[in-house]
């Protein structure tokens, strides 16, 4: 049974595309996603696994689409990323994220697609998996303390927030479990005019937002609503 690969590229020569498909086996099919059109046409549910090629591309862009995936109907699908230059710092970051491998300019292709060949014909499922529990819908209350740009999960201790870290937090907590747009979050927070060559602000402020909070893939309090922006994913906010 040939092994479906979507093979979603960061880089823009196409080369590493190129040079995996020559190296495949019969057995392997590989298939090129556009990076923008994820979740068009239901273009995941042909894939048995999905291949980030990380090119020059920034990290942030790349923990988007993961967490993206992640989020998703299709966030059990395995993800592997490539790079073809040294990932040290985005190794931990992407396996925090969720990923089943990352595969920099020290590994082999062979090593690779052996074991994406392994986590097909062995796949692994863990606890919560095997009983169907979607953690991803757990939700919780949040305190936000404006004294001193801090917020509390649960009662518990309080996390210290930077002032446009708090601001974007308190900006979400105005409609719990609703979708705010990027323009309306970028517009709210920097007074300016939103362009989407700006959105990394956002990602960033989001991405050290969810490290505070121990919640680096999104999937329990700030969610990312795939091509349209965030939603903070609690039940209550107390102000």
């Amino acid at each position: 049974m040939s092994v479906a690969l979507g093979f979603v590229d960061f880089s823009d020569d196409g080369e590493t595309f190129d040079k995996i498909q020559k190296f495949l086996k019969k057995d392997f099919s590989v298939h090129k996603i556009n990076k923008d059109e994820l979740f068009d046409n239901n273009v995941l549910d042909q894939e048995d696994t999905v291949i980030i090629n990380i090119g020059d591309e920034d990290s942030y862009a790349v923990c988007e689409v993961i967490t993206s995936i992640r989020n998703s109907r299709f966030g059990l699908l395995p993800i592997w990323v490539f790079g073809e230059r040294e990932l040290t710092y985005e190794r931990l970051l992407f396996l925090q994220l969720g990923v089943n491998g990352v595969f920099d300019k020290s590994f082999s292709l062979s090593e690779l697609f052996l074991s994406i060949d392994n986590s097909i014909k062995y796949p692994c499922k863990t606890e919560e998996q095997a009983k169907g529990i979607d953690s991803g819908e757990e939700s919780c209350d949040i305190k936000l303390i404006h004294s001193n740009f801090s917020v509390s999960l649960d009662g518990k201790s309080e996390i210290e927030l930077t002032k446009m870290e708090f601001k974007l937090l308190e900006f979400l907590s105005v409609k719990p479990k609703c979708t705010f747009a990027y323009k309306e979050i970028y517009e709210h927070l920097w007074h300016q005019e939103y362009h989407s060559s700006r959105r990394y602000r956002i990602s960033n402020t989001i991405f050290r937002i969810r490290e505070k909070l121990g919640d680096l893939d999104g999937s329990r309090y700030i969610k990312t609503v795939h091509s349209k922006g965030y939603l903070l994913n609690v039940e209550e906010v107390q102000r």
